[in-house]
């Protein structure tokens, strides 16, 4: 039976794409209704492919030849199962090459690259059974269609969903149970059911943001400072600004005036220092609350508007010898939209007499 599927130009069952699922999820849907392990599917995938690398970022094109042909879809609807839908828009994949491991760090460096696993709504994937790609990328929290936020790690086994390491498909199929291996020999899985898990309610703020940052993720021009700026830049300085809210917070000595979900920052007791332009928090609801504080700046009619507000934050900056500018350009990534805030909130117009200076370096 293998022979015959591995010399097959396509499946016996074909099934079609879900709008916006991701590809892992996909292909588990496929074995399972040509019963086939995913193991299997995978091998036969493996042996007529150049390379699975990178599969859930960026598939090289023969890969994507090679899955159209066994499943029956369309190469452009399996490509937009990968995160390479948003190349250009919400992420900027530029440099990545599945023929060569090192270029994932050129696009790592970048941070904030979806890695291993998933986040989920388990609303949705009780009604419906996908998994979607959305749900990969760092800037989605929340679900605007139940209202909630996502969920990051299976309280079961603690690890994020889809946690595959050694495998791109999970050894359970298209179930809705957890699957992660245990670590207790192959044949040892989180048997956790996803679907019975609450996601707690989101802020309407979040999940106005949110709205902002679907339209980017489209390819459509957002508002920022009342005019209209690229996605992608809007995506990158929504990044890099929330990365520096983020470190202000962590390194202020006078939190009691910022917003509260600063407070979670240290809520775990680690002290060691944090690299947030790499790594944003980990629970949705308290990068949520960040991102969307850093959007509601850049959602200001106008730049002596938001310089005003980003005072409170530059205040909190710590005093070195570089000055609070110097501090600022090397916590964050300093993008054309990001330089106009912070040079603007530097300038005299933009604070009352006696506030703070920014030191030039």
């Amino acid at each position: 039976m293998w022979a015959d599927i591995a010399n097959s130009p396509c499946l016996p069952t074909t099934i079609d794409l879900r709008p916006g699922e991701a590809l892992d999820g996909y292909l588990e849907r496929v074995a399972d209704v040509n019963y086939l392990t995913t193991a299997h599917l995978l091998t036969q995938v493996r042996a007529r492919a150049d390379t699975t690398r990178f599969l859930m970022l960026a598939p090289s094109p023969a890969t994507l030849r090679t899955l159209a042909a066994i499943t029956g879809e369309t190469v452009e609807h399996l490509q937009e199962a990968t995160l390479a839908r948003y190349d250009g828009n919400a992420l900027d994949l530029t440099g990545l090459d599945p023929q060569r491991q090192s270029s994932f760090r050129t696009v790592a460096a970048r941070g904030w690259l979806p890695g291993h696993g998933t986040q989920i709504c388990p609303a949705c994937l009780a009604e419906t059974g996908t998994w979607a790609i959305a749900w990969r990328l760092p800037t989605s929290t929340v679900c605007d269609r139940h209202g909630t936020y996502l969920l990051a790690a299976c309280p079961g086994c603690h690890r994020p969903f889809r946690d595959q390491r050694h495998s791109h498909l999970r050894a359970v199929g298209a179930t809705t149970r957890c699957g992660n291996p245990l670590g207790e020999g192959p044949r040892a899985q989180c048997q956790l059911a996803l679907t019975t898990l609450k996601a707690p309610p989101a802020d309407p703020e979040c999940l106005a943001r949110h709205q902002r940052q679907v339209l980017a993720g489209s390819g459509l021009p957002v508002t920022v400072f009342g005019e209209p700026a690229r996605p992608l830049e809007y995506a990158a300085t929504l990044q890099a600004l929330t990365v520096l809210l983020l470190h202000v917070a962590s390194a202020t000595t006078t939190p009691h005036d910022l917003p509260a979900w600063t407070a979670h920052l240290a809520a775990d007791g680690d002290t060691r220092p944090h690299r947030w332009a790499l790594h944003p928090p980990a629970d949705p609801a308290v990068r949520s609350r960040a991102l969307t504080t850093a959007d509601t700046l850049l959602s200001t009619p106008d730049i002596d508007t938001a310089a005003a507000v980003f005072t409170t934050w530059c205040e909190k900056v710590p005093v070195t010898p570089d000055g609070r500018l110097g501090w600022l350009a090397d916590h964050t990534r300093m993008t054309p939209t990001l330089t106009r805030l912070v040079m603007a909130t530097h300038a005299p117009a933009a604070a009352p007499p006696g506030s703070w200076r920014i030191i030039r370096r």
